[in-house]
């Protein structure tokens, strides 16, 4: 074997370049060409089989989870609103006057509340069989026209007190609707829930989907489809054949072959099941592209004979200069002819060569410029660090002094001024002592509350404040950045109490709502005027951008919760001239 190896060595080598090349090519690329070509041909076939299988698949169980969670979600508000005792109040009661009715309506706000806080539901309509009440937009009389709806005989077929409906008439934005069926015990009177599925958030959640997916309900029309096509038409398709281990299959569909996978889900609410259909109309596409890489493969077999000869003289000349290029390096001449214009590897080759020569001659240079720039680093930092222990000398020396003060102040008999002394020494060192990162709202509101008082010393009957924590939440255990509410204070202080006498006054209000803790900031100055407050409403949804010099802290304070907590929280901003603001700061809640 190593006698054969040796033969073959020294025939390649009295061979010329441009020969060896040529034969090198025949021998490694076009004969293995022709095989691959074939093997690729068919792998290439399943490999895109394979992918618009999984993205079929994942499509579908993506609308699937989708579907389940609002359908879910819509049982769910259909059992809280057909449990609470204002629903039954209305049902039951014997109205005598139209304010009573309008009364009732108003009492029940569930409804409203569910239809603008849930962007899934498009709109909640409330059917009740009680002839005192008057009929209104979201509610409306069980009368013989209504008992020959479509949906109140779906409802009266299902057998059951619920059930779901496809109805293109109830709502403008759903074709899903929930009916549920509410009976007041010890009452013959009964209402009727209609919870809408907005087709819009459907729509929302699925724009970046690559497959098309219909849903329908049991085997009627289809509701709801990521291309707004078909809505309302049954799908029908042929089956035309199945894949071994892939869960999507070939099927006839509007005169094209599609590759389609459905599933099901049970409903919650009812005995009904829904028909998940993703449909992707890749198949024809995958024959288009196994034609183009067989004309590929062709003209990848044949052109580079053709081009091959010149090429491998064109490459055996370069390879000459190059050489010439090494062999002048060798001799010690550091200055290269830029005679190499080429750009392929030979090019990238010389122009290595030329790089490696230019970087020795800029070696020397650029070790004294980074060793300026060390003693350049090393002086800031020793000036940083200067400043650093300056910043900690001097509010260390103020509060000391404060209470050096305040101890006269108190043996003196100054009472109120002991005390204002005090609180000012406490937001002192609340400053001082403030972590970089975060501390509790106990804390931050123990230090606003120091502020308030020093300010309400100062202004007198100009300034009044209240402070409000909601029972159940815990400020020890809430955590907060430090200095988040006091900005907006001042600014209240400063701006919004300029041209007020007396009677100013500074609510705020924590509390806990869901994962987030809320604190409103609310003052009865000046206001702010709409062209204002629109442009620190457009300020407070981005950071980083400059806004007004008075403003500055609170476009600060928003910028630092987005940072820190993610984009999705900060502050927002309510004000009428006139009247006052009120500064919502919202973050999540996270315990100590």
């Amino acid at each position: 074997m190593k006698r054969l190896r040796n033969f073959l060595g020294r025939k390649l080598n009295d061979i010329h370049l441009k020969q060896k090349l040529i034969l090198l090519y025949s021998v490694c690329g076009l004969l293995p060409a022709l095989i691959l070509s074939v093997i690729l041909l068919v792998g290439t076939h399943d490999r895109l089989l394979s992918l618009t299988n999984s993205q079929i698949y994942s499509d579908n169980q993506a609308n699937r989870s989708t579907l389940s969670a609002v359908t879910n979600m819509a049982h769910a508000v259909s059992k809280i609103l057909s449990s609470d005792k204002k629903l039954s109040y209305l049902i039951s009661t014997d109205f005598k006057t139209a304010e009573d009715v309008y009364t009732a309506y108003r009492e029940f706000s569930l409804p409203d509340d569910f239809t603008h806080n849930y962007a899934e539901i498009a709109d909640i309509k409330v059917y009740i069989e009680n002839p005192t009440l008057i009929a209104s937009n979201r509610y409306q009389l069980i009368d013989v026209t209504t008992r020959g709806e479509s949906w109140y005989e779906a409802l009266k077929d299902s057998g059951t007190d619920s059930c779901w409906v496809y109805n293109s008439t109830l709502s403008q934005d759903a074709h899903l609707h929930l009916i549920k069926k509410v009976i007041v015990p010890q009452s013959k009177q009964y209402a009727i829930l209609i919870i809408s599925v907005s087709d819009n958030y459907l729509s929302s959640i699925n724009t970046n989907r690559q497959q098309t997916t219909y849903i329908s309900l049991e085997n009627g029309p289809i509701f709801f489809s990521t291309t707004k096509e078909g809505i309302g038409q049954t799908l029908m398709m042929d089956l035309v054949k199945t894949y071994k281990d892939r869960v999507a299959s070939l099927y006839e569909y509007e005169e094209d072959q599609v590759l389609a996978y459905e599933s099901t889900l049970k409903s919650v609410s009812s005995i009904q099941t829904f028909h998940i259909t993703t449909v992707s109309y890749d198949n024809t596409r995958i024959h288009q592209i196994l034609t183009m890489i067989g004309f590929i493969t062709l003209f990848v077999a044949m052109v580079p004979f053709l081009l091959f000869f010149f090429f491998s003289d064109n490459y055996s000349q370069r390879l000459l200069t190059i050489r010439s290029h090494m062999h002048e390096i060798s001799q010690g001449k550091l200055q290269l002819t830029d005679d190499f214009t080429a750009k392929d590897e030979l090019g990238e080759l010389f122009d290595d060569m030329k790089a490696t020569i230019d970087g020795i001659q800029k070696l020397h240079l650029q070790i004294l410029t980074e060793q300026k720039e060390k003693d350049k680093i090393a002086l800031r930092q020793q000036q940083m660090q200067f400043e650093l222990l300056a910043s900690q000398i001097n509010p260390h020396f103020l509060f000391n002094t404060l209470e050096t003060i305040r101890m006269h102040a108190l043996l003196e008999g100054q009472v109120e001024l002991n005390s204002i002394i005090l609180k000012l020494g406490q937001t002192l060192r609340y400053a001082l002592d403030a972590p970089s990162s975060t501390t509790n709202l106990e804390h931050a509101l123990e230090y606003l509350q120091s502020y308030l008082e020093i300010q309400h010393f100062r202004f007198q009957d100009k300034l009044n404040y209240e402070i409000h924590i909601q029972p159940g939440l815990e400020p020890r255990k809430a955590l907060i950045l430090p200095f988040l509410i006091q900005p907006i204070v001042e600014n209240a202080v400063i701006h919004g109490f300029s041209t007020k006498k007396k009677g100013g006054k500074i609510t705020i209000d924590a509390l806990r709502r869901d994962n987030n803790v809320i604190i409103h900031v609310t003052d009865n100055g000046q206001g702010i005027s709409p062209e204002q407050l629109e442009e620190l409403t457009r300020r407070f949804s981005k950071a980083g951008e400059e806004v007004a010099t008075a403003h500055i802290g609170m476009a600060n304070v928003s910028d630092r919760i987005k940072l820190h907590y993610g984009p999705e929280y900060g502050l927002s901003i309510s004000s009428q001239l006139g009247v006052g603001t009120t500064v919502t700061i919202q973050i999540p809640y996270n315990e100590v």
